[in-house]
């Protein structure tokens, strides 16, 4: 927070891409309580982004009487500047590239630079890995034309998972086997997250599983109806595939 507040030397170049790309990297749980219903509303996705930012304040909290501990004062960050720089680290850090063991995460000046693309005959144009003196090694996986774009693959994440993390989601989110990254999160009890059930499409071994939770979830008395069930997911899923 303090850096990017003041930064000086080397370093500085970067941290003004940094805060000058901060309305860009604004994820959902720096959102006014306002927008957080308006736009989330009636969506799974607003708890999530509530639990998010209680969680952050969390550990403002935390650091903050850490510091006051140890330093006998009052921590010399303000809520914004922490906010604004865990917003960076959250949504440009590389894990494994830092640590004397790679256990920490790492900002990479323009290894951060590119953005994210998965799905059907879709791979990262370039690895990157860090040698024994510390230094990010990156090669490219492919031919690169000069100005091209150069992307890379943030992992298997649903667009839910993107926006809260990244700030951004992406259409027709699939991956290569067909299988669908996003969910419908399908509550058995409104107001109960324990009786949430995660449904996806594509494949059978991907999609029957959720859905058979959900069937035998509904015949539970704990969310309405009597004790029937499916049986073995073996059975149920022979009988699903036979209709």
């Amino acid at each position: 927070g303090c850096e990017m507040e003041s930064a000086t030397g080397g370093w500085q170049p970067y941290i003004r891409t940094l805060k000058t790309q901060e309305a860009e990297t604004q994820l959902p749980r720096s959102w006014s309580l306002d927008d957080m219903d308006r736009l989330l509303g009636g969506s799974p996705l607003l708890d999530r982004v509530r639990g998010d930012r209680v969680g952050l304040i969390s550990d403002w909290e935390l650091v903050a009487a850490a510091w006051k501990d140890q330093q006998q004062g009052a921590l010399p960050v303000t809520w914004h500047s922490f906010e604004r720089a865990m917003t960076v680290v959250s949504s440009r850090a590389f894990a494994g590239l830092a640590g004397e063991n790679g256990e920490l995460d790492a900002l990479v000046p323009l290894l951060d630079l590119m953005n994210h693309e998965r799905g059907v005959g879709k791979k990262s144009d370039a690895t990157y890995s860090r040698d024994h003196n510390g230094d990010v090694i990156v090669n490219a996986r492919t031919n690169l034309s000069a100005g091209c774009a150069i992307r890379d693959t943030y992992g298997a994440k649903g667009n839910s998972q993107l926006l809260c993390c990244y700030g951004f989601c992406i259409p027709n989110n699939v991956e290569p086997d067909g299988s669908c990254n996003d969910v419908l999160e399908l509550r058995m009890v409104e107001d109960n997250p324990n009786t949430a059930v995660q449904l996806r499409t594509g494949p059978t071994s991907y999609s029957f599983g959720c859905l058979s939770k959900a069937l035998r979830m509904f015949g539970q008395e704990d969310v309405g109806g009597g004790n029937e069930h499916l049986g073995s997911d073996k059975d149920a899923m022979e009988a699903f595939l036979d209709e």
